[in-house]
């Protein structure tokens, strides 16, 4: 793959460690022929595990606004042969339209956010406002005669609950679907979200949610959710 120069490709090519267990976590749920979203695709690494796991007759739809990261995303496809992913160049939100986005340098590209970018990790970096394009993915399906959705990954820099307030058709429509959500307060109230609420939602539309072990197994949240940048599984009964 092809990537920016920054702590994530650290990660991939030195340690080999970015997001392990959530990978080796999202293995159980793929199967070939399923539909599959990554929502704040970067440069691809999951919309890629994606593609290669539910082979030629599924389909994979990658969501990235950031102009240079999604060049790179399009490059990492070409590179990996895939004929079964759906880039887009847009932010996924509640609502089509645009949205002021702000956008970092290559080495703080991860942090770049619909809000003011907080992140402690990004302190002290020159980030511009840019407009982009935003879509719903309940927009997206109708349009684009998407039924079935049976995966999604979705880590947007504290816009989740807006991605997820913009997919509410898809998720009743489908019983079976998997999500795989950011849950960061920092990030989330700046963009005027609340954790608790968004998994108090989820739970309403029937979800049980879940952390990934070390070894990638599922171990259900109890208690307060956590709230420090963990990824979290959305999974409805009998599927986990």
């Amino acid at each position: 793959m092809e990537l920016d120069p920054n702590w994530i490709t650290q990660c991939w090519y030195v340690r080999a460690d970015f997001e392990r267990s959530a990978i080796a976590c999202l293995r159980r749920f793929l199967r070939p022929g399923m539909v599959c979203m990554d929502i704040g695709a970067n440069a691809g690494l999951f919309a890629v595990f994606m593609a290669t796991r539910v082979g030629a007759g599924g389909k994979v739809y990658a969501f990235e606004p950031t102009a240079a990261t999604f060049q790179r995303l399009q490059t990492n496809i070409t590179l990996n042969t895939l004929h079964n992913v759906v880039a887009e160049n847009v932010a996924v939100t509640e609502q089509a339209g645009t949205v002021e986005f702000h956008v970092g340098p290559p080495d703080l590209c991860v942090y770049n956010s619909i809000a003011a970018v907080v992140h402690p990790s990004a302190k002290g970096g020159q980030f511009s406002r840019v407009t982009v394009p935003s879509i719903s993915i309940d927009d997206y399906c109708v349009a684009h005669g998407i039924g079935l959705v049976d995966v999604v990954k979705i880590d947007v820099e504290g816009a989740e609950w807006r991605v997820l307030k913009g997919m509410r058709r898809v998720l009743e429509a489908n019983r079976q679907i998997v999500l795989l959500i950011e849950f960061y307060q920092v990030t989330s109230a700046a963009c005027g979200g609340n954790l608790d609420g968004m998994a108090e939602s989820l739970k309403a539309m029937g979800f049980q949610l879940f952390l990934t072990t070390s070894k990638g197994c599922l171990q259900p949240v109890k208690g307060a959710i956590p709230k420090n940048g963990e990824m979290i599984w959305a999974v409805r009964p009998g599927l986990a």
